[in-house]
């Protein structure tokens, strides 16, 4: 399955403010033991996608997401 990302994400915050979300990615291309501790939201993750894919973006909230750096292994 080279090439497949795997993406688990656990969202079981009693809806505080500061809902912590904690995701997990798995694949042969993420580099190895990365821990990625700024903030991002469902929009980054989105725009992660859409660039790696080069899909564009839905005109939404992605739009103007950074996407998520740091994952890649060379």
């Amino acid at each position: 399955m080279k090439g497949t990302l795997i993406l688990i994400t656990f969202d079981e915050d009693a809806g505080t403010e500061e809902n912590h979300i904690y995701t997990v990615m798995l694949g042969s291309m993420i580099k190895p033991g990365t821990v990625i501790k700024e903030r991002h939201d469902f929009y980054d993750v989105m725009k992660l996608i859409e660039d790696n894919f080069s899909l564009g973006n839905l005109g939404r909230g992605d739009r103007k997401a950074v996407a998520i750096r740091g994952l890649w292994a060379e």
